[in-house]
């Protein structure tokens, strides 16, 4: 009896399905139904809630299923201009000790923008600053950021939001998330962003 408590049965979305470990991450678990889909996923859904792929599994009393969320969907671009949006600004504040932040969505309804973050910076930021931001930002995703979504609304009395920490671990979504951006676009004042 001991044995069977210790598993879980799970089912990629429409997929396969196996019994795995209770405990096992969310990565692990789409690596063993398919080792394809598990390469590129960058964040998943189980039973319905967005979760990181570090999540680990719980028992839950009956087949868990586990979406994952792909680069090349709406979903995946999301987390991607999202994610990106924080790499930037672990960038900006690097480089630029003493900068406050703003808000720094992803825009998917406008084309024209991926991302942004509203800064107020110890000196104007300027076009000529933005080859260091992208190289800033590289370096960060090549050696030790991962984003790890952590729910901030039990701790902070937030009624819903995510925010991103950045860690030592797996690199996959930050690089993703810089093969598929451009910094040049990312730092218009409103006046630049209104007129273009």
């Amino acid at each position: 009896m001991r044995a069977e408590m210790s598993e879980i049965d799970v089912q990629m979305k429409g997929g396969a399905t196996a019994r795995v470990r209770v405990g096992a991450t969310v990565g692990e678990v789409l690596e063993r139904l398919d080792a394809g889909v598990a390469g590129q996923a960058l964040v998943a859904k189980v039973e319905g809630r967005e979760v990181d792929l570090a999540t680990r599994l719980a028992e839950g009393g009956r087949v868990i299923e586990i979406e994952p969320v792909m680069p090349d969907t709406r979903e995946g671009l999301d987390v991607l201009r999202h994610s990106t949006a924080h790499l930037l600004a672990a960038a900006v504040l690097d480089l630029f000790p003493g900068t406050k932040l703003g808000i720094g969505p992803a825009l998917l309804d406008d084309p024209r923008f991926g991302f942004f973050y509203d800064v107020i910076a110890p000196r104007p930021l300027t076009d000529d600053d933005l080859p260091a931001i992208e190289r800033r930002m590289r370096e960060l995703a090549a050696c030790c950021v991962t984003p790890i979504r952590s729910d901030l609304c039990a701790a902070f009395g937030v009624a819903r939001g995510v925010a991103l920490a950045l860690t030592c671990a797996n690199r996959r979504l930050w690089r993703h998330a810089l093969a598929c951006s451009s910094v040049s676009r990312v730092l218009l004042t409103s006046d630049q962003r209104a007129n273009a």
